[in-house]
């Protein structure tokens, strides 16, 4: 499974080029001057980077797979950290896990949603987090959009079904999640976000694990978190 997955690194660096995206790379590339040669400040990092998985494959089997958006910064209190680990992600599956450390707003999050002790268990050991578009974006939804223009130099008739990088990281996304096969898959998102992790699947689908679509993590509801914790634990009762 691992040799699988690691493939998709390679696939993606083999496409992920200027030549390719050129107005993804110009966005960043404008977006990252204020940052200078550290390529950090103290609200954010430099954007390019990608990450596919956010923590190692388990020992043991995966039960859940949990997808967001789009990655979220690595270490909200420390960007030069933050730029670090997200450098390294892209290099392939991670060595730790970035679900649980506590240092984001997404992995606090999740740690809330899952503090039951059973649930906890399952978070820790038999559980895998990863994004429906793999670049991190920053806080403005105006780059994914800079993420939408299709390849160059695709026929037209492949313009149509999708050859942006967030059409890739869609198709390569929802090819990961099958090779894993996990017994539920949790997407993240609303239904008013057209980019969100609700996209990849319906919930009616003829796939091999249930799909719960739930409410983000950090949505600002009340009892928001309770409500989120009680849509994963329907899913995993339906099992």
């Amino acid at each position: 499974m691992e040799d699988k997955i690691i493939e998709y690194y390679s696939k993606f660096k083999e496409i992920y080029t200027k030549e390719n995206y050129p107005q993804w790379f110009n966005f960043f590339e404008e977006h990252n001057r204020q940052f200078g040669k550290e390529g950090y400040g103290n609200k954010g990092h430099e954007l390019k980077h990608f990450a596919i998985l956010q923590n190692p494959i388990p020992l043991e089997e995966c039960k859940v797979i949990l997808v967001g958006k789009n990655n979220s910064w690595f270490d909200e209190y420390n960007m030069k950290n933050s730029l670090k680990i997200v450098k390294s992600l892209k290099n392939g599956i991670p060595s730790e896990n970035y679900l649980t450390k506590k240092t984001s707003k997404y992995s606090k999050q999740l740690c809330e949603i899952f503090k039951e002790p059973q649930l906890n268990i399952l978070f820790k050991e038999n559980t895998i987090g990863m994004n429906r578009i793999w670049l991190q974006t920053g806080p403005s939804a105006t780059s994914i959009e800079k993420m939408k223009e299709p390849r160059r130099g695709v026929p037209m008739e492949e313009v149509f079904s999708g050859s942006s990088l967030v059409d890739k990281c869609h198709q390569w996304t929802k090819e990961i999640i099958r090779i894993i096969n996990p017994k539920v898959l949790i997407l993240f998102g609303n239904s008013s976000d057209p980019n969100c992790a609700w996209k990849l699947f319906n919930e009616e689908d003829d796939e091999p694990f249930v799909i719960k679509h739930c409410s983000h993590p950090g949505n600002r509801m009340k009892d928001g978190k309770i409500k989120v914790r009680n849509q994963i634990k329907e899913a995993l009762e339906s099992v």
